[in-house]
């Protein structure tokens, strides 16, 4: 498949995008965002948006972004001032993404270090 004539993904590690959507999981955050850091595809734009959270959220993505601003590609941590749910998060995100490919992950997710490498062969397989 091809846009405007060029591949849809750059060949042959297209960058992927993560929107990691949060509200008051902070004590989930650092083990989903460590699953994300063991991927063996490389390179993955990081894009941590807090949605209002009431507990130590921010506190905790500020830590991981700084922790692991060296293994992604970009961190961009976003911090709304009101919750709005999970879709305005989406939506207001969705438009800052760099990568080829884009991943929406939950904030209590957890990846096996192999995902997005086996997801972009099975994709690639069926394109």
């Amino acid at each position: 498949m091809r846009r405007n004539g060029q591949p849809l993904w750059r060949e042959p590690d297209p960058l992927v995008s993560v929107i990691v959507c949060n509200y008051n999981h902070g004590r989930y955050l650092e083990r989903a965002i460590e699953s994300l850091a063991e991927q063996t595809h490389r390179p993955i734009e990081l894009q941590l948006v807090d949605d209002a959270s009431t507990d130590a959220s921010r506190t905790v993505m500020s830590r991981l972004g700084r922790r692991f601003r060296t293994r992604f590609a970009a961190v961009n941590a976003f911090h709304r001032c009101r919750n709005a749910g999970k879709l305005a998060c989406l939506n207001e995100t969705v438009g800052r993404v760099r990568g080829d490919l884009a991943v929406v992950f939950d904030a209590d997710d957890l990846l096996l270090p192999t995902f997005l490498e086996e997801s972009i062969g099975a994709l690639r397989a069926h394109r």
